[in-house]
């Protein structure tokens, strides 16, 4: 009875949903407890005691028997009505509940050490619909919950820090090694310092999925990639199809050789018995062997192998060319990347946002590396007054340009500048008073809102300076405002 006092649960689907553990019932356990107790322990005993039941051992049996009856009616009411006690304990812990955590909101809790796996199950476990919801990002380092409340900086840097371990990058000391890597390079020649990345076909369909509803969320925040990810994917964003100049942000190389080539075909395939057909080759990675599969048309359909290519259908096979090397060996995960996207947004909406126009939804995730002071003064807002407004941005303006990224990051949350430029930042960073700071103190910030704070004591833009970059040698993380 004691058992099943403290094992069973009360009527509480409602804690369920919210995620807390269900209160027991020890009202309705005890009851069933006594009742199964009766009936294992009373057959035993009849059973045993047949060879000397007698008239008054059958008038005491069956009177526990009646009053067991009763306990089990009064369990059957309890179920049937469930008590006011249960109403009353369900409703405090509804209210608490609700004056925690706002309606519509989303939390989450981040082990930096498991960064990018704690990501996917969390987006796992929520509704897909939700994933443009308010959230809440608890992080954990080390095993130990960081201090701050997360009124909207936190999400910034789980978003911001998010973007770069897609591709495998540790913006934080703390959450590498990165695993899985969502994003890999795809070819670029012509240019070795531009990277264009695509899908990795290592990772899981879900995965893919969970990074299209994430890559909806950075750009929903205004947040930038710093890196500039392929037209498969910007195409799917759109549910547009891919088209030969996509091949020119991929390989501009190859597109040059293979546009130019349109001019020749004609004369290659009679002159020099050179029959270009629609197919694609490629060396397996692992055997090495040259592969040879049809390509595969915008719509998604496979061409005919054996046609060859002319003049008249050679815009037609670039289309087709540009689509399987851009989408071969990732189609699943392709697919899997544009049901993330619209499950969180409508592809009408993105349509609205950025019209046909792929390389402006590109740009716009790519957004601004390079941080412009002068920009970035511009935007932000002076309630400290000179001097400490010119010494502060004098400061920056002696900062290298990793450091100034860390400054925003530090500030704002964002690894790099908004969608747009800083004017997009939301709201403006702000340089502000550091009320009752102490004498040497160092500069405080407040990510959720945007806000540096320095001391009124500093005398010169040296100890500025100084202080600033004092600021940017603590560890990353919230626990420095």
């Amino acid at each position: 009875s004691t058992v099943l006092a403290y094992v069973l649960p009360g009527p509480s689907s409602l804690t369920a949903y919210y995620g807390w553990e269900a209160p027991h019932d020890p009202v309705l356990g005890l009851g069933l407890g006594l009742v199964l107790e009766h009936i294992v322990l009373g057959s035993v005993a009849w059973i045993s005691t047949a060879p000397m039941r007698g008239p008054l051992f059958v008038a005491a049996h069956f009177t526990a028997a009646a009053i067991y009856a009763v306990v089990l009616l009064l369990v059957i009411f309890h179920i049937a009505t469930f008590v006011p006690s249960s109403w009353l304990r369900l409703h405090e812990l509804h209210m608490r509940l609700r004056q925690q955590t706002p309606p519509g909101t989303l939390r989450i809790t981040i082990r930096r050490e498991n960064f990018v796996r704690d990501t996917l199950l969390a987006n796992v476990a929520a509704d897909p619909a939700d994933a443009l919801m308010n959230t809440r990002v608890t992080f954990i380092s080390a095993g130990v919950v960081e201090a701050g409340s997360d009124d909207g900086g936190l999400t910034k840097e789980w978003l911001s820090l998010f973007g770069k371990a897609l591709i495998g990058v540790a913006s934080h000391p703390s959450i590498a090694p990165i695993e899985p890597v969502i994003l890999v390079p795809a070819i670029r020649s012509g240019d070795a310092d531009a990277v264009v990345y695509s899908l990795s076909n290592q990772i899981e369909t879900y995965e893919a999925d969970i990074a299209g509803r994430m890559l909806v969320r950075l750009l929903a925040a205004r947040i930038s990639l710093g890196y500039e990810i392929s037209p498969a994917l910007t195409r799917a964003m759109l549910r547009q199809p891919i088209v030969a100049a996509d091949l020119a942000v991929i390989d501009p190389d190859l597109y040059a050789a293979k546009r130019a080539f349109k001019a020749q075909v004609d004369t290659a395939a009679k002159e020099l018995d050179i029959e270009l057909r629609f197919v694609f080759e490629y060396h397996a990675r692992e055997s090495g062997e040259l592969v040879v599969v049809p390509l595969r048309k915008p719509t998604g359909e496979l061409c005919d192998p054996e046609e060859v290519v002319n003049s008249t259908n050679y815009d037609e096979y670039m289309d087709a060319f540009a689509t399987t090397y851009l989408t071969a060996g990732i189609e699943e995960h392709l697919a899997a990347f544009a049901r993330g996207v619209h499950t969180a947004v409508p592809s009408r909406a993105l349509r609205a946002a950025f019209g046909s126009d792929e390389r402006a939804l590109a740009h716009t995730l790519y957004g601004q590396v390079e941080l412009d002071v002068a920009e970035w003064q511009a935007a932000s807002v002076d309630d400290i007054g000179d001097p400490h407004w010119t010494w502060f941005w004098d400061a920056v303006v002696q900062l290298s340009a990793e450091r100034r990224l860390q400054l925003l990051l530090a500030v704002t949350g964002c690894v790099l500048p908004p969608a747009g430029g800083l004017a997009n930042l939301n709201p403006p960073m702000a340089v502000c008073v550091a009320f009752n700071a102490s004498n040497g103190a160092l500069p405080t910030a407040s990510v959720c809102t945007n806000k540096i704070r320095l001391p009124r004591s500093y005398a010169s833009a040296e100890e500025t300076a100084s202080k600033l970059n004092q600021f940017l040698d603590q560890p990353v993380g919230f626990g420095r405002a």
